[in-house]
């Protein structure tokens, strides 16, 4: 049986020097999100051996984006995606990409992980998630409310509430907001 106590993450700031391991990481990204959006154009779990994401570059060089590697003893777990936002004054954080690896799942590793990022920059947050996604809503509701104990607000987006020039095609997603001071 795993033990969550016994296992504790540490987050180390990532730099392009790692971005060959997120990149790798990132086919256990999609899989994993197969799980609930498989069926979703995008999220299909690939099946060339060549799979790459997205270019990820942008953010380990924009200054508003910080990326973090999750590791538990010597393994990874895990990373995290951050996005400080200038524009807004209701939201100066965002979590843009959470992942914790399937057998850190379910035993507190996500749950601490969330708790350390958001303590290392008390603000007001937004994360969004596909409503398809019910493991992840579930983890983020349980989450916000019982491990940081802050209220928040969830607002159901539709995909033409999100368009943008640069994101034309975007999905619906669950917006979670809420402040977490530390």
């Amino acid at each position: 049986m795993r033990n969550s106590t016994q296992q504790k993450p540490v987050l180390y700031v990532a730099s392009l020097a790692d971005y060959a391991t997120i990149e790798n990481m990132w086919r256990y990204y999609v899989y994993d999100m197969g799980h609930y959006c498989g069926f979703i154009k995008g999220w299909e779990c690939p099946i060339e051996l060549s799979f790459t994401p997205d270019d990820l570059t942008h953010y380990f060089i924009d200054q508003a984006k910080q990326v973090y590697l999750v590791k538990v003893g010597e393994q990874l777990a895990g990373f995290v995606f951050l996005k400080k936002c200038v524009v807004s004054s209701s939201v100066e954080w965002k979590v843009c990409e959470f992942f914790i690896a399937g057998k850190y799942q379910g035993i507190g590793i996500g749950q601490q992980v969330a708790k350390e990022v958001f303590s290392l920059y008390p603000r007001k947050w937004s994360l969004t998630v596909l409503p398809e996604n019910l493991g992840a809503l579930k983890f983020w509701r349980k989450t916000i409310k019982e491990v940081l104990c802050v209220k928040f607000t969830e607002v159901h987006k539709t995909a033409e509430e999100l368009v943008t020039p640069e994101n034309p095609d975007p999905y619906p997603v669950i917006a979670f907001n809420f402040s977490f001071l530390g």
